[in-house]
């Protein structure tokens, strides 16, 4: 009993720290690509916000290069309570967003654990080994995505080893005995660490130890999806009736990406199993992808008639 004790606690351990690493890292990304861009924000919001399209590309590329959909879609609320852009506008940014927000997953679906101490070689020489800004900041990114990729290898064999539990593993055939169970459990999850780019990851990594199935971890990603809209709701409590709205629109979007998608899921997992054949962390990146951009399309010529609605139903 103490040997099993003593090891369980010992893959705990290596499960958080690998977790800390991987929080730290893309925090670390974040706040060096958001120190460097986001006083532009103003100005590219007023430039490519007068058409859609170009709302739903700007969103995809500043949610993608801070790394925090969460970040993008409060900024995104606080605007629209400013009214320095109005509903209809940020609405193509929100869908923009939820697209954004599938970059972290394609890269960690990437093997590069081989060049992983070149990375930290380079980043570490580029930064102590010159003054400019601008390759200092360089530095500070490389270091980011080898350290995402170091906090995934610790959590990864963390995983593996908790496969052996029978406990956990009872746990694990109730998520998937069900699709609407994989749903509320990847909503409860994704909320309660409010990141859906880290639940992502984790979702990753417990699939590709064959804890569970490709099908169980789509429908626990679509999940993931409404769990990451708490953030939007926590912020929109505090706005006028204007950030209530797009607050609202966030988490009727991704509840209705799911209602659409619930029946299609096998054919999803056949169209990422294609394209992705033998790399389950691919698969569910490209699941996460196609499934917001479909939704993003379908929804993005309806914005003016979703805001007319919306201000119906929230005045």
């Amino acid at each position: 009993m103490e040997i099993f004790y003593n090891d369980n606690l010992k893959i705990l351990i290596e499960f958080i720290s690998g977790l800390i690493v991987f929080l730290f890292s893309i925090r670390l990304l974040s706040l060096t690509l958001e120190e460097n861009i986001s006083f532009k924000w103003k100005t590219l919001i007023e430039r490519f916000t007068s058409m859609r399209i170009n709302g739903l590309i700007l969103g995809i590329v500043v949610t993608a290069l801070l790394q925090s959909s969460s970040l993008v879609i409060i900024i995104i609320i606080t605007l629209v309570h400013s009214r320095l852009i109005n509903v209809n506008k940020a609405i193509p940014l929100i869908l923009g967003s939820n697209i954004g927000t599938t970059f972290t997953g394609q890269l960690t679906a990437f093997n590069i654990n081989s060049l992983l101490s070149y990375l930290i070689i380079l980043g570490i020489v580029l930064y102590l080994y010159t003054t400019n800004y601008h390759i200092q900041i360089t530095s500070i990114f490389i270091l980011s995505i080898a350290l995402i990729f170091i906090g995934i290898e610790l959590m990864g064999g963390s995983v593996a080893s908790f496969t052996n539990s029978p406990e956990l593993l009872k746990y694990v055939y109730y998520i998937y005995d069900s699709n609407f169970n994989g749903v509320i459990f990847g909503a409860a999850f994704s909320a309660l660490i409010h990141s859906s780019s880290t639940s992502v990851v984790l979702l990753q990594l417990i699939a590709k130890s064959g804890m569970i199935p490709l099908i169980s971890a789509i429908y626990i990603l679509f999940g993931l999806n409404i769990g990451t809209c708490i953030d939007a709701v926590i912020g929109g409590i505090a706005t006028n009736s204007y950030g209530k709205r797009i607050a609202l629109f966030h988490v009727l979007f991704n509840i209705l990406g799911v209602l659409v998608f619930f029946y299609l899921g096998n054919i999803l997992a056949k169209v990422v199993v294609y394209i992705s054949p033998n790399n389950i962390p691919r698969q569910i990146a490209n699941a996460h992808t196609i499934f917001n951009v479909i939704m993003a399309l379908l929804v993005l010529p309806f914005t003016y008639n979703i805001s007319c609605f919306l201000k119906k139903v929230i005045r």
